[in-house]
């Protein structure tokens, strides 16, 4: 069985927003205790406090964030996606894949994980996407086809 890889990727038109997610998701910026977090966003601290951080966050032009996560519980991603859902960013996806044939696209949309692609759904779009090497681009692709 092969590991788990994860891509979370929010995009806001508010720079403040991204800036808090950031926050949140950074090793060096997350807070280690309750007491140095405003009392409005404890929740969000709480939520995150033991989960795992990713091991590259990237900037994509002024309005996406992406963190990469390697090794992956899947539940856990959902988890972090549902906590920093509080600061409302306008979008919230997930990308999970491995080394071998597992490939999803999903979409937190209205408090639910809806599915917006699964390797193998459709063998034109698939070549398109192993082209693009599954990369951020191939999430924009994605999006935009399928996105809410």
């Amino acid at each position: 069985m092969s590991e788990t890889y994860a891509i979370i990727r929010f995009t806001s038109g508010s720079s403040q927003t991204l800036k808090r997610i950031h926050f949140y998701l950074n090793r060096d910026t997350r807070p280690d205790f309750e007491e140095g977090v405003p009392n409005e966003e404890r929740a969000v601290f709480k939520a995150l406090e033991f989960a795992e951080t990713p091991f590259e966050i990237k900037q994509r032009g002024k309005n996406t964030l992406e963190a990469y996560f390697e090794f992956v519980n899947e539940s856990e991603m959902e988890d972090i996606i549902r906590a920093l859902a509080f600061f409302k960013p306008t979008a919230a996806y997930l990308h999970f894949s491995d080394d071998e044939e597992y490939k999803v696209y999903i979409q937190y949309h209205k408090d639910r994980f809806i599915e917006l692609y699964r390797y193998m759904d459709d063998e034109a779009l698939d070549e398109k996407l192993w082209g693009l090497d599954w990369d951020h681009r191939a999430f924009d692709l994605i999006i935009e086809r399928f996105g809410k």
